[in-house]
């Protein structure tokens, strides 16, 4: 073996005429570089033509020239590596001659597959590990558990290697492949498994290592503040050096975790309109078509969990025959809850089917994806995995749609993992049979594979090169750019026998860990030729995506001496300045900008928007007037809720009541938050409904809680629960049911406890008020009514809760509005001219003004809590009381008065607006009582995402 210190345009330049020169490089990239370099510069490289092949990477040249001495032998698939290790993990679990590196416990039977890569990725390195540990024992060391383990996984590895004529190109003493060759290998200091190989090559007299110059220098870094500032220096470089027309495929970007940084370098690249190409691979799975097949497992290992199968039909990157019925059938799924399948008795019931209507398109459909997704989970083997494919594809992928833009990437990311499963079935074929096992789970197996793979469009862009660090690292490029050079992003560690983690077996072992960071650092810079135009830049920041940083020591750092020169070319921030400045200045629009000046002007152009059409109108009228059972269809009924959403913003009644919007989320719970209360709600309306039976056994009254009572009051609560459920939204799901169904006794002891404290004898010297009536008779449960105005232009219009009469004052009402959640304010509710000269809440008022007549006035209204608290009590909060209380500050009937005023000036307002069809919002400094607070009100409105109403914060006012 010879060693050189040469650069490589050197020892090209001085061996290329020989055509039995090799020049083994680090990596692809690297080779194709200097291939170009040869070809672009025959004055250096003294060639005009020269045969590709004298040309290769390390990858490729082991698999070429470092083979097996029997030529009967076959290097082993990584995919067979796997196989064997699936093999050993399959007898482990009956025989346990595992001890340490893979549980026996039996609780981890099932998931013991889980250590294949691990076990595949070690298993080139044991015969290295074998001679360290040969030695270790020679020096008289007892092995423990673990080396028993390795070596046991060693000597079966051995014997399936010669059982079926394989071999493993790390456990080959010398098998140099005989050549007359000259071979150069470039820098094997930065190739991690150059170690295994570098006895064989020592050996042969035709091999030159080109080394790292003793004397190379590391370079300058400059150290930014913040990751942002450094990407946008960077940015504002190659702009500078796209504006000064460099051919920006001479430049390299060099990004250590590009995975995380590359969606924020891009971004700054796109709108600086800088061109660009990232050479880096892209998951097979992540955010494409790929991920089709872990979908599909995810439905079959999920029991076609409603998440599972929702992900699986919506995938937007798949070209579906029929999306309008993956819609549905998710739609369907949504609206019963098929949250997830369920034990019933001994067997599984598939919420799906339980759910779906008889008959209907979706349960069709969904029999159909059940059927072929079960056909790749049951999949015995590759082939029969490729024949589940093709019954996929033809039945829901229409593949003439991979012709059109959207779907051309996911086209040519099945078209590989497809190949890649093709040649799985050839391995199974050639290789698997002879073996006699058959894999767990083909389908697993396959998923564990494409995980693994990555995805390089064959992009034919212009433009800046972005490389993961190191990839480049000796390539020819006019300009090097590293960013990201902190000393944890560029660290390079070399851990021989990696898998080896205890500190103190690695030191008997003798095994020490290389960090070739400065060599990698080191061989960047030494890569520039003595041209003024070879340039390498490196920088870092303080403050990274990933938390706080420091440069590698190995840089010098400097400051950016031309940071103020590359200001000039941002034109964003000089756009800003100017603005701020009011100086208007020539400046360059990149073509985001453009469009979006254009997209503003198209908007603005269109002319007025605030025109109602007539089928607005008609739906505003229809909201008006159907109500009420019993009714005059051409009078307009004005309820609480009418109010309630059209004050303080008019727009809020059209979006809520009128278009009925809601938020539209797939999401899905089996029981919503507020379903439990709404279920509670409905059980004791219809236990009231009983009490108010006059025909029934307490003759229309609220019976008093007692023993002789209390054994009937459950007896209706449980009834009264299997009536509820059915009224439910969850009713739909039988799931939803079951569970609901073994929370009955622990819901209707809650209702039961509310009748006990609501059924008591009214305590009228509570300081919190009266909480119980029993005794008073039952005016009206869920009671409907409608009253004229005093104008008589329209009607009140609600429905109450229930009303009471007391039994020793026939004309005194008492209005109980149940609240499940959290109840409204007495100050919200009550009209006080000089705190709040606005009625927040109109609902006691509208019940008032409904109820009251000339014979009977309300003497009591309240908001009755149906959630106990922690001492099984019911609060209430009493608006107005027969006793009022100045520490709760609620108010008498007499003092109820001007709030009832104000609440008919609030009708009258709404009438005016809702017939003349003007729901345009106010300003609060000009109408304080029916004005929009934009902060208060336009913060938190839930709407504000989709209203057109344009409004300023800091001014608190309309546009």
């Amino acid at each position: 073996m010879n060693f050189s210190e040469d650069k490589i345009s050197e020892v090209i330049s001085a061996n290329i005429k020989n055509v039995d020169s090799l020049f083994v490089f680090p990596t692809d990239v690297v080779q194709t570089s200097w291939i170009n370099w040869a070809i672009k510069n025959p004055d250096e490289s003294g060639v005009r033509a020269f045969n590709l092949d004298q040309f290769t990477a390390w990858d490729k040249f082991k698999s070429d020239y470092l083979k097996a001495s029997d030529e009967n032998l076959i290097c082993i698939p990584p995919v067979v590596r796997k196989v064997f290790v699936q093999k050993i993990l399959s007898e482990n679990n009956e025989m346990h001659f595992f001890k340490r590196i893979v549980s026996s416990a039996s609780e981890f039977k099932d998931n013991v597959f889980s250590f294949t890569d691990w076990i595949a990725k070690i298993l080139p390195s044991l015969k290295l590990w074998n001679e360290h540990f040969e030695k270790y024992c020679a020096a008289g060391k007892i092995p423990d558990d673990e080396d028993d383990d390795y070596k046991k996984l060693f000597e079966l590895y051995k014997e399936f290697l010669k059982q079926n004529n394989f071999y493993e190109p790390s456990y080959l003493d010398s098998n140099f492949k005989k050549n007359e060759k000259q071979i150069f290998i470039f820098y094997p200091e930065i190739l991690e498994d150059f170690a295994e190989f570098q006895n064989i090559l020592c050996a042969e007299e035709n091999v030159t290592l080109v080394c790292i110059p003793k004397n190379a220098q590391s370079g300058r870094c400059v150290f930014y503040n913040d990751a942002r500032k450094e990407i946008r220096m960077l940015v504002l470089r190659l702009r500078q050096l796209h504006l000064e027309k460099i051919d920006l495929r001479t430049v390299a970007v060099n990004v250590p975790c590009l995975e995380n940084i590359r969606p924020y370098l891009e971004r700054e690249l796109s709108i600086y309109s800088v061109p660009f190409t990232v050479r880096a691979g892209v998951p097979y799975t992540k955010n494409c078509g790929g991920d089709i097949f872990q979908k599909i497992k995810d439905c079959a290992s999920s029991g076609f969990s409603y998440d599972s199968v929702r992900s699986f039909l919506l995938d937007g990157y798949i070209p579906w025959k029929n999306f309008d019925l993956n819609e549905r059938l998710v739609r369907a799924g949504n609206e019963k809850r098929c949250v997830c399948s369920y034990e019933e008795g001994e067997s599984i019931k598939d919420i799906w089917l339980s759910s779906l209507d008889d008959e209907s398109a979706e349960k069709e459909f969904y029999l159909k994806i059940k059927d072929t997704v079960l056909q790749f989970e049951n999949a015995s083997s590759f082939q029969k995995l490729k024949f589940a494919w093709d019954s996929f594809k033809s039945k829901f992928i229409d593949e003439k749609k991979f012709s059109e833009e959207r779907y051309t990437t996911t086209d040519k990311i099945l078209g590989r993992i497809i190949t890649d499963l093709n040649n799985l079935m050839s391995i199974e074929r050639d290789y698997l049979s002879k073996i006699n096992y058959k894999l767990n789970s083909a389908f697993d197996f396959f998923i564990n594979e494409i995980n693994q793979k990555t995805y390089t469009p064959n992009e034919k862009k212009y433009g800046v090169n972005i490389f993961p660090y190191r990839l480049s690292v000796c390539a020819d490029f006019e300009y090097q750019f590293v960013i990201n050079a902190t000393q944890r992003d560029v660290s390079v560690p070399f851990r021989k026998l990696g898998f080896i983690n205890d500190v103190e077996k690695r030191a008997l072992l003798e095994l020490n860990e290389k960090d070739v960071s400065v060599d990698f650092i080191k061989l960047y810079c030494a890569q520039q030729r003595n041209l003024k135009n070879k340039q390498m830049f490196f920088s870092a920041s303080k403050k990274t995506f990933s938390g706080s940083a420091i440069m590698h020591t190995a840089f010098e750092s400097c400051e950016q001496s031309d940071e103020k020169v590359l200001e000039q070319f941002d034109f964003i921030n000089n756009e800003k300045n100017d603005f701020k400045d009011g100086i208007v200045s020539e400046r360059a629009f990149s073509e985001m900008q453009q469009k979006s000046f254009y997209n503003w002007k198209n908007i603005f152009a269109s002319g007025d928007s605030s025109c109602m059409s007539d089928s607005l109108k008609n739906k505003i009228n229809a909201e008006l007037k159907d109500k009420g059972k019993n009714s005059n269809p051409e009078k307009v009924k004005i309820s609480q809720t009418e109010l309630k959403s059209f004050f303080p913003c008019p727009r809020k009644f059209i979006f809520t009541k009128v278009l009925s919007l809601k938020e539209d989320s797939l999401d899905v719970d089996l029981i919503k938050n507020y379903e439990a209360g709404v279920l509670i709600h409905k059980i004791i309306e219809l236990v009231c409904k009983n009490f108010q039976d006059k025909n029934g056994i307490y003759k229309g009254k609220i019976p008093i809680f007692n023993e002789e009572t209390s054994g009937h009051i459950e007896q209706l609560i449980f009834s009264a629960f299997d009536e509820a459920k059915l009224h439910a939204g969850f009713s739909r799901s039988p799931l939803a049911l079951k569970i609901i169904e073994s929370q009955k006794g622990l819901i209707c002891k809650n209702v039961f406890l509310f009748f006990k404290q609501f059924c008591a004898l009214p305590d009228y010297s509570s300081k919190k008020g009266n909480k119980s009536f029993g005794g008073y008779f039952i005016e009206g449960v869920e009671l409907e009514k409608e009253v004229p105005c005093s104008s008589n232009q329209f009607d009140f219009f609600g429905k109450i809760d229930c009303v009471l009469l007391n039994p020793d004052e026939p004309d005194e009402l008492f209005i109980i509005d149940y609240k499940t959640g959290s109840a409204p304010s007495i100050k919200d509710c009550i009209f006080n001219a000089d705190s709040i000269p606005v009625l927040g809440d109109f609902q006691m008022a509208s019940y008032v003004k409904l109820l009251e007549s000339k014979e009977t006035k309300v003497c009591s209204a309240m908001f009755y809590k149906i959630k106990k608290d922690s001492a099984d009590n019911f609060d209430v909060v009493q608006i107005i009381s027969k006793t009022p209380n100045a520490r709760s500050h609620n108010i008498d009937r007499e003092g109820f008065e001007k709030t009832l005023s104000e609440f008919e000036i609030f009708a009258e307002y709404f009438y005016e607006k809702s017939s003349g069809f003007d729901f345009e919002p106010k300003n609060f400094q000009a109408d304080k009582e029916h004005g929009i607070n934009v902060y208060k009100d336009c913060m938190k409105c839930g709407l504000n995402s989709i209203c057109r109403t344009s409004f300023n914060i800091a001014k608190k006012e309309i546009l």
